[in-house]
């Protein structure tokens, strides 16, 4: 008997080890794609982010170190949906391992820079989040504009 549970315990072991899960990053504009896209240039392409930690980056994309939140047919995973009064530029990582990761959102017309440097959300441009091995994610995986309705702010 023992020897049959300690074969269930190595299985659940070695599922849990690869055990790997989907993460979607936002970045919210709850003025109507004013403070994100107010452009003529990148029209509905002007934000992006990189994503990871030391180790991986989430997307697996070796010529580009950042990655669209926007639709781009040669780099699925992006998307913009624009609501009533509020554009979601997101994008969703699948197949991303239990740890730790931060991702830093970008615009273009910012000279390809962080949105930090602009709505300053923080001391340092990373949000953290991380992936437990249960799937559950904890931290802030959006970040919403203007920051008066981001608790982002508490985070640091």
């Amino acid at each position: 008997m023992k020897k049959i549970h300690f074969l269930i315990f190595l299985s659940f072991l070695a599922f849990n080890a690869k055990s790997q899960f989907s993460v979607t990053l936002k970045v919210i504009d709850n003025h109507n794609g004013e403070l994100t896209n107010n452009v003529d240039d990148f029209n509905g392409t002007n934000v992006y982010c990189w994503a990871g930690n030391d180790s991986i980056t989430l997307y697996d994309d070796s010529d580009y170190w950042w990655h669209p939140m926007y639709g781009n047919s040669e780099r699925p995973g992006g998307e913009l949906i624009k609501n009533n009064g509020t554009w979601i530029w997101q994008c969703t990582f699948d197949n991303v391992p239990p740890g730790d990761y931060r991702w830093n959102p970008y615009m273009k017309n910012l000279g390809w820079k962080p949105i930090n440097t602009f709505y300053n959300y923080a001391q340092e441009p990373d949000i953290h989040f991380s992936i437990g091995s249960d799937g559950k994610i904890t931290g802030q995986t959006t970040l919403e504009l203007p920051l008066v309705s981001t608790s982002l702010l508490r985070q640091f």
